[in-house]
């Protein structure tokens, strides 16, 4: 059973893998909560910067509600996204 999984990722291994595109559309994620953000930027590679606006925040999750670079922007992987996320202040 070992060596049938050790060939099976051998073989997964040495398949050709369809190509990443090195260009990415950015999505529009304002009015998203933080997490859902991060979670969609991973998928598509970019880096995320987040910049807090609420100085003293409740200990909720955050709402993204500015972006930059704006959305449906080409940008390639690993691009930096910046993401203003707003809580609600103590």
């Amino acid at each position: 059973m070992e060596a049938l999984g050790g060939l099976m990722a051998l073989m997964d291994w040495l398949a050709p893998h369809p190509r990443q595109q090195t260009r990415v559309v950015v999505p529009d994620v304002r009015g998203l909560f933080y997490v859902t953000c991060m979670q969609i930027v991973g998928r598509l590679g970019l880096r995320i910067r987040k910049i807090q606006l609420t100085e003293h925040p409740r200990p909720v999750e955050g709402l993204v509600v500015g972006q930059s670079p704006r959305p449906a922007t080409k940008a390639h992987r690993g691009t930096e996204l910046t993401v203003q996320v707003w809580h609600p202040p103590q």
